[in-house]
């Protein structure tokens, strides 16, 4: 009980000398990666479809639009950044608590402290706030979510980013507990369906909660309240969207272990479900080579999840629902030999040889990845080849995550790949150096300024 107010608490009253290293260097790491992501994917069709909305709405000129250099309001720079920042299935993934903690706390943490003119180490407790209550959140309700057609990061996250931002705007404990309350108001359904039949308007679902955590924070500052059971209560989140009334995993450990930083950095861009079965095409390619014209069948075993959210669609319309198909996601990789930002592209969609490999998948529940779903998102695929030959692979862990861990050098390897082209070598290197700098800078309005391009 009270789960709500002991969030605000723990908003409220963490102090930065409190975090332990460990977690700020992974805050450190999740800001790296997620810079570099929203200047890679602002030029996108559909990333330049949602600035030129937000762009013509107006308003204050607070808050920069990375790569854009544009400023608008906070909630609105929150909403669009992180559009940016989730643009491309590339963002980080926490897999227990299936959320994108980096996009959906990186972007309006920035964007308050830009406004604010606060401090580095502002910047790194409002994030490091939002990443693990958007994370603990999801940890009890992520996967009911999920299962009834739900994306959880508009449904979960806007009560993290809320309490963030609160913290940020300097309100009390009430303040920060009304905040969560309106945040409730708030949730967006944030449908699935774009898993079955595609659509580019995914790219918004960590933008929505983004723009309402930050809004709902400064509604609270205005003096508007919400009910302070917004979790917990008869009819708060936790029982009306998912039937859940046990709760104590939210807030068990709160402020004493940070659970953020099991958040995983993806190599591919697709979903992650998709991450482990291309893993394992990659090694059986690196291995034995074959000739995809020869392949029989791909039987990829996965967990049932990964069956329901992209097992259906075979032959995409457009990129996002690429990016949610297993099976020409491993097209692409048997054809094209990568699932990068050159691979995942209109002119591959159609593409005869990458078709006729994704119509010879199988997905099948493996008995072994549906065990230790969602504290790992295993695979094991099998290509059959016409002669009869056999090709095996399975796959439990993957670069990037606690088991295999990305050293800070190759964050900011990927880093510089991804604003390559986008930012000058001169500012890209400034820009990391601020980032790594961060906990000394006197007003984060600097990082702001060098993510644009130049």
């Amino acid at each position: 009980m009270n789960e709500t107010r002991t969030i605000a608490r723990f908003a409220h009253s963490v102090a930065f000398e409190s975090i332990p290293r460990y977690a700020i260097d992974k805050a450190i790491d999740l800001l790296i990666d997620q810079l570099g992501i929203q200047i890679a994917c602002a030029t996108l069709p559909w990333s330049k479809q949602i600035a030129r909305m937000v762009e013509a709405l107006g308003g204050r000129e607070d808050c920069t639009i990375a790569y854009y250099g544009f400023k608008t309001s906070p909630d609105n720079a929150a909403f669009l950044n992180t559009c940016f920042g989730h643009g491309f299935e590339m963002d980080d993934v926490h897999m227990r608590a299936i959320q994108h903690p980096g996009c959906l706390g990186v972007p309006p943490a920035l964007a308050l402290c830009e406004k604010l003119h606060l401090s580095g180490r502002d910047l790194l407790l409002g994030m490091i706030v939002a990443f693990e209550l958007v994370s603990r959140v999801s940890l009890v309700t992520g996967a009911v979510l999920l299962r009834r057609g739900s994306n959880t990061h508009p449904m979960n996250g806007p009560f993290g980013i809320a309490a963030a931002s609160a913290r940020l705007l300097g309100l009390d404990e009430e303040g920060v507990l009304n905040a969560i309350g309106i945040a409730g108001s708030h949730c967006a359904a944030g449908l699935r369906e774009y898993t079955q039949t595609g659509g580019s308007l995914k790219r918004l679902h960590c933008g929505i909660p983004a723009q309402t955590g930050v809004r709902s924070a400064l509604l609270a500052r205005e003096g508007l309240t919400g009910p302070p059971t917004i979790l917990e209560g008869k009819f708060g989140f936790c029982r009306v969207f998912c039937d859940i009334t046990e709760l104590g995993p939210m807030v068990q450990g709160l402020g004493e272990e940070y659970m953020f930083v099991e958040t995983a950095f993806k190599p591919y861009c697709t979903v992650y479900f998709i991450q482990a079965p291309i893993e394992a095409a990659r090694r059986i390619i690196g291995k034995h080579a074959p000739d995809p014209k020869r392949i029989r069948e791909i039987v990829v075993g996965t967990c049932e999840e990964g069956i329901l959210h992209a097992g259906t669609i075979v032959e995409p319309r457009d990129i996002a629902s690429a990016q949610y198909s297993t099976a020409f996601s491993l097209g692409l990789r048997f054809v094209k030999n990568g699932n990068g930002m050159n691979e995942y592209v209109p002119r591959n969609l159609a593409d005869p040889e990458v078709l006729e490999v994704a119509r010879k998948v199988r997905l099948e529940v493996d008995a072994e990845s549906e065990r230790v779903y969602p504290v790992r998102w295993m695979s094991v695929v099998t290509v059959v080849m016409e002669d009869g030959t056999r090709y095996s692979e399975r796959v439990g862990a993957l670069r990037g995550t606690q088991e295999l861990p990305m050293t800070r050098e190759e964050i900011k390897d990927k880093f510089r790949a991804l604003v390559a082209g986008r930012l000058s070598r001169t500012n890209a290197e400034a820009l990391l150096e601020r980032i790594e700098d961060v906990e000394r800078a006197d007003d984060v309005a600097v990082i702001a300024n060098l993510l644009v391009a130049r």
